[in-house]
């Protein structure tokens, strides 16, 4: 992930961790915001913001912002929010679509181009690929499986929770990759994972919506993407995004393989289409 500043984890407490990883999401808008706004969004005690600064380097909120270079208005996300018609308030789907579009920008913004390609790298080269997608991330991983299944590529979900991912974790070899979702906070059982991870030596790439988070130094590789703040809706959207960049580009990679899967469903259809009709 491409982060703005250099946060050092290992010194942050959760909330200070929280106020990072808020700031990251909110540069262009931190100008002209005060300690009261920023504890509101998070949210969290004014005293916390306020310890916050000297905690990363500076003496308080007026010190940081005159460290902050400011960023152009005429972003790509306000870009093409001016392609959208003028909505009113009241004009529910074409918010969404607005919002959609600077989640989007966002996602584009700090999704590391290397890092991408070093999980489509491991997902290629893995023996089986194993997905753990919890909650609202249970879409992402059907789609996933669904797709990368299509491929030939041997597909194993994980329980979502309690003791039954044990069931799988004995089954993943140094080989394998495991992928994460993991949005919002970091869950007992992704811990788990990444943590046993590190005894067998397996893969592991994770897909979050956090910016300043411990899943950087935990898992192998980090996949950012932008599903709106804290006390907003959480969007689909860009993880979708992203879900379908890495099918695509895991298709690229073994063209000659999945095109004669595909290939092969076609046929059984064709062959099978009186008992299954489409």
């Amino acid at each position: 992930m491409s982060n703005s500043f250099t946060w050092d984890l290992t010194s942050l407490s959760p909330i200070q961790k929280k106020i990072a990883d808020f700031i990251e999401k909110n540069i262009e808008h931190l100008p002209f915001m005060t300690e009261r706004d920023i504890a509101a969004k998070i949210p969290t005690s004014i005293a916390s913001v306020s310890r916050f600064w000297s905690a990363v380097g500076f003496s308080n909120l007026k010190e940081f912002k005159k460290s902050i270079q400011i960023y152009n208005e005429v972003t790509p996300a306000n870009k093409m929010k001016n392609t959208f018609n003028r909505v009113s308030e009241d004009d529910l789907p074409g918010a969404l679509l607005e919002g959609a579009t600077a989640y989007l920008s966002e996602t584009s913004q700090h999704l590391s181009r290397d890092t991408f390609e070093q999980a489509v790298e491991k997902i290629v080269h893995a023996d089986k690929i194993f997905i753990f997608s919890p909650g609202p991330s249970e879409g992402l991983g059907t789609l996933l499986r669904f797709r990368l299944n299509r491929f030939g590529m041997t597909i194993q979900p994980m329980p979502n929770s309690g003791h039954e991912l044990f069931e799988s974790l004995v089954n993943i070899s140094a080989d394998d990759t495991v992928i994460c979702f993991s949005f919002a906070n970091i869950l007992p059982e992704t811990r788990v994972i990444l943590d046993y991870a590190a005894d067998v030596k397996f893969t592991t790439v994770v897909i979050t919506d956090l910016l300043v988070t411990d899943l950087n130094q935990l898992a192998d590789i980090v996949l950012y993407t932008a599903r709106g703040q804290i006390w907003e809706f959480h969007s689909m959207v860009a993880p979708t995004a992203v879900i379908e960049s890495l099918i695509i580009a895991v298709g690229f990679r073994l063209q000659e393989q999945s095109v004669a899967k595909l290939d092969m469903i076609q046929a059984l259809r064709k062959r099978y289409a009186l008992l299954l009709p489409r």
